[in-house]
């Protein structure tokens, strides 16, 4: 054999079986969750409804409602939600945030409507979302 002249490649070797993929672990919570809790009430004209701290406030009255003035729950957690939700038109909806903004208020509901909202302690805002 010449010493100047390359090696010549032999076959390449089979590959081998893949092994087996372990289990994949437990994902984490990626923040506390609670389950929804719901407040109905069945307000009527002129009447105030106080939210008391549930994730969603259902309104249910016997009819239209000329006006109603909902204030929201007084103590909110970062990020808590809000959802207020009717099964009638109301004419006039005044919001109050009990000592906190609401940024993107409704003034009136139409049958069957809704509007949400979380809370950010950065701008102690409720910051509708829906």
């Amino acid at each position: 054999m010449d010493m100047y002249m390359p090696a010549i490649a032999g076959p390449q070797g089979i590959q081998g079986i893949q092994g087996i993929q372990g289990i994949q672990g437990i994902q984490g919570n990626t923040g506390p969750v609670s389950p929804s809790t719901r407040q109905r009430v069945t307000p009527t004209t002129g009447s105030t409804v106080n939210a008391d701290g549930s994730d969603i406030l259902q309104l249910t009255p016997a009819g239209t409602l000329v006006a109603l003035t909902v204030n929201f729950p007084s103590s909110p957690g970062n990020l808590q939600m809000f959802t207020l939700v009717t099964t009638q038109a109301i004419t006039t909806l005044t919001l109050g945030g009990s000592g906190n903004t609401i940024l993107g208020l409704l003034v009136t509901m139409a049958i069957s409507g809704f509007g949400s909202w979380y809370y950010s302690t950065t701008d102690t805002s409720w910051i509708r979302c829906g």
